[in-house]
Parts: C-alpha cells; sequence; structure tokens
C-alpha cells in the first residue's frame, strides 16, 4: 500500500510513517509561513498595490496532489465579462457576471465582504472583524497590471471522479 504526496510515493512501514510525517509538517509550516512569516520569507504586499479593478483573465485548477487538471481561459457565451474585483482599503467587491436579462443587459451577481492583507495572503473577516482563517488566498503575483492568486479548498470537490483541491487565477487591471 502506498500513498502519494505531490508526486512522492512512500511505503507504508515505520519509517515511512515518520518521513510522511515529517513531509507534512514541512509541507504545513511552509503553508503557514507563506502567510505568517515577518521574517522576509514571503513577499510583503500593500493594500496600496491592490486597489481597483481586476478583470479576470485566466485559471489554473489543482487536484489534491497539486497536479494542474484544468488550465485556460472561460470564455462567456453571451460576451459578458465573467469576473471583476475590486478593492478599496477595507472591502473587496466581486461583480459575477451571469448570463443578460430580456432586454440584453448583462446580469451581474454581486458579494461585498471585508479583508485583509498580511504579507502575501488575503483573508476575509468574519462579522466581528476577526481573519476567517478558512478564507485565505495567497498572491502569487502582484504588479502594476497583474493579479494571480492560489485559493486552496478547505474540502475537495468532485468533478468528473476527480478530486479538486484548489483554483488560481489570473486577473489584468481594469485601466
Amino acid at each position: 500500500m502506498s500513498y502519494c504526496f505531490f508526486s512522492c510515493t512512500f511505503r507504508y512501514s515505520k519509517n515511512s510513517y515518520e518521513k510522511l510525517f515529517i513531509v507534512s509538517i514541512i509541507f504545513f509550516f511552509s503553508v503557514v509561513a507563506s502567510c505568517y512569516s515577518s521574517e522576509g520569507i514571503s513577499f510583503s504586499y500593500l493594500k496600496k498595490d491592490l486597489l481597483g479593478s481586476w478583470e479576470y483573465v485566466s485559471s489554473k485548477v489543482y487536484d489534491i496532489e497539486g497536479n494542474i487538471v484544468r488550465e485556460g481561459v472561460e470564455e462567456s457565451p453571451d460576451h459578458c465579462k465573467l469576473l471583476i474585483i475590486t478593492f478599496d482599503e477595507e472591502t473587496i467587491k466581486y461583480f459575477k457576471y451571469n448570463g443578460k436579462d430580456t432586454e440584453g443587459n448583462c446580469l451581474v451577481l454581486s458579494k461585498k465582504v471585508k479583508y485583509d492583507l498580511r504579507n502575501d495572503c488575503i483573508y476575509i473577516l468574519d462579522s466581528e472583524g476577526e481573519l476567517d482563517l478558512e478564507e485565505r488566498v495567497v498572491i502569487k503575483e502582484l504588479s502594476a497590471d497583474t493579479l494571480s492568486f492560489y485559493r486552496r479548498l478547505v474540502d475537495p470537490s468532485i468533478s468528473n471522479g476527480v478530486a479538486l483541491q484548489g483554483i488560481e487565477l489570473k486577473l489584468k487591471k481594469v485601466k
């Protein structure tokens, strides 16, 4: 019997359990360090760099082993934009376009949440203003015109028999 963890195979034995435990701990702390580090291990971004509107460009979907299972650009069949995310100092506004009404206008679903930026992680704040540690994304790239982030799903989602664990979105700054 074997266990696959990021393309590494371990045979179950006393030493393998120790190796698996050590690899799991290293993985856990590397994820935590990327969001909690104050000693230069991770990038530290400023809210001013996020301010403004960002439009969907492309996405990557990952399985539970970290393999890309889907990559590309989703097109809107009705020529509406797919997703725009707007940051101000305290809130994130999501605008998801969902078809057209009878007059041909794009239908918009929107959501507004409070957030905080810590190093390279964006956290959603709960109703009491506390960080929701399960609702965070890790910034992979942030420049004047590109924002890319990764969100790990708390519980894998099954699609066509594949357990999906995370998604990476690439956005461009709306001028």
